[in-house]
């Protein structure tokens, strides 16, 4: 077996990847359904740098959904979405995972404002097992974050949000890395909205574990950006 190759166990399928030494990574996906996710393994993969640029505007919130394939626990922060600059004008979202815990921080015009945690977030979900990742921003930066894993609302363990609004993300989105610490893991499907979020709304994401065309989704029209990478031939 090589990287890409799967097998079959009594209906379970199991994918095979491995890293670009060679090496095999214990990342496997026991659902049925198989995805196609961009692996990191360690690689910075820019989106957009220096050119991408997402407005408030007349939205409410600001959320962020993919199909994350879970990393291994470890202490050092790896990053997996890096949104905006700490520029003047600009502010700047980075999400990252430490052990099981998810850790958000905010930057407003330079200044950190904001810093979230959810802990244990991943429960029993194996390593490399893909898992439906919804995360909502409040507009006013002082009604909490929410965080649903499969479609389950987890704990904000800290929230020290000193109500100063974020301004427009620009300059850029990198995704895989933060500060050119990479997360060996995959992502699939990332989106963002510009409308609240809810728990149904994570439950029709999850979708009982099977992928779904997020389009058909009830709040579909208030995607803003969508990037499948890697699922068939688009990005």
């Amino acid at each position: 077996l090589t990287h890409g190759d799967s097998i079959t166990i009594e209906s379970d399928t199991y994918n095979i990847y491995t890293t670009s030494t060679g090496s095999a990574a214990p990342f496997v996906n026991t659902g049925t359904t198989y995805r196609k996710g961009l692996g990191f393994f360690g690689s910075l993969a820019q989106l957009y740098n220096n050119t991408y640029d997402w407005n408030w505007g007349s939205a409410t919130h600001f959320a962020v959904t993919a199909w994350l394939q879970r990393p291994i626990s470890t202490s050092t922060y790896k990053g997996f979405i890096d949104l905006g600059s700490t520029g003047a004008g600009s502010s700047r979202l980075m999400i990252k995972v430490r052990n099981d815990d998810i850790w958000v921080y905010g930057y407003a015009t330079g200044v950190d404002i904001d810093t979230m945690q959810f802990l244990n977030v991943f429960g029993d979900v194996p390593v490399g097992e893909w898992c439906q990742f919804t995360f909502v921003l409040p507009k006013d930066n002082t009604t909490p974050p929410t965080l649903f894993i499969n479609g389950v609302s987890k704990t904000l363990s800290n929230h020290d949000a000193d109500g100063v609004a974020f301004s427009d993300f620009q300059n850029g989105l990198d995704v895989g890395s933060q500060s050119s610490v990479s997360m060996a893991s995959g992502l699939q499907d990332l989106a963002f909205w510009n409308t609240d979020l809810n728990s149904s709304d994570a439950t029709e994401l999850y979708n009982m574990g099977s992928w779904m065309d997020i389009r058909s989704h009830s709040k579909a029209s208030h995607i803003t950006d969508w990037w499948l990478l890697g699922e068939e031939s688009n990005i």
